[in-house]
């Protein structure tokens, strides 16, 4: 392979492994925001269902029968017994597809990738070249495959559909970034038009 075949060659493989590492971490802070969403839902559920029934079951039932004079006794303890069955069935569910676990496997992610994205642009711009050399590009190259087998898998329509989401937020803020002032419907007609450059753009470091 001559030369400029040769650095033609590597700058391809730089942009597609910078793409790539993006890409992967958009995809993972677009699952992180759900995950955490799902967390803090699950907070606000507990310690809202919490104060309920330390109100209804510790507090004097006669307060209840005051408030409530039509739903007071048996409704009121049938009412408190349902709410913690689906409280602790939600637990349940949270506890069996592993939420909190998956957030914290996102955030770990997105940690690694924009860790190993530093580690490129150092390495990039720390000789007059500004290119990046073989033996590098190839640790990284492997670092992003070791990064990407543990982290969780989102392959498929998941990916697929959040890789979307993150190129859409990245456009609508280049469209505001562009037309600071302009309506809502004028940024985001801009930020359809500018989908596809955003994701040539994630192959510039």
């Amino acid at each position: 392979m001559n030369q400029p075949n040769s650095a033609r060659y590597e700058q391809n493989l730089q942009s597609d492994l910078v793409r790539r590492i993006r890409l992967q971490r958009g995809v993972h802070d677009i699952l992180e925001d759900r995950t955490q969403s799902l967390l803090s839902f699950q907070k606000v559920v507990n310690v809202g269902t919490s104060a309920f029934i330390t109100l209804v079951v510790f507090a004097d039932f006669g307060l209840v029968e005051k408030l409530a004079p039509s739903v007071s006794g048996l409704p009121v303890m049938l009412a408190v017994a349902v709410i913690a069955l689906l409280v602790f069935i939600m637990n349940a569910l949270y506890d069996v597809y592993s939420v909190a676990e998956k957030n914290a496997t996102h955030l770990q992610a997105i940690q690694q990738y924009t860790d190993l994205l530093s580690d490129l642009k150092k390495a990039k711009y720390s000789n007059s070249s500004e290119q990046i050399d073989d033996a590098t590009l190839m640790q990284c190259l492997s670092r992003y495959l070791q990064i990407s087998a543990s982290a969780t898998n989102a392959g498929g329509n998941k990916f697929d559909k959040a890789q979307e989401k993150y190129l859409k937020r990245r456009a609508l803020r280049r469209a505001r970034e562009e037309i600071p002032f302009g309506s809502k419907a004028e940024i985001v007609k801009r930020a359809k038009s500018l989908t596809e450059q955003c994701k040539k753009a994630e192959g510039e470091i």
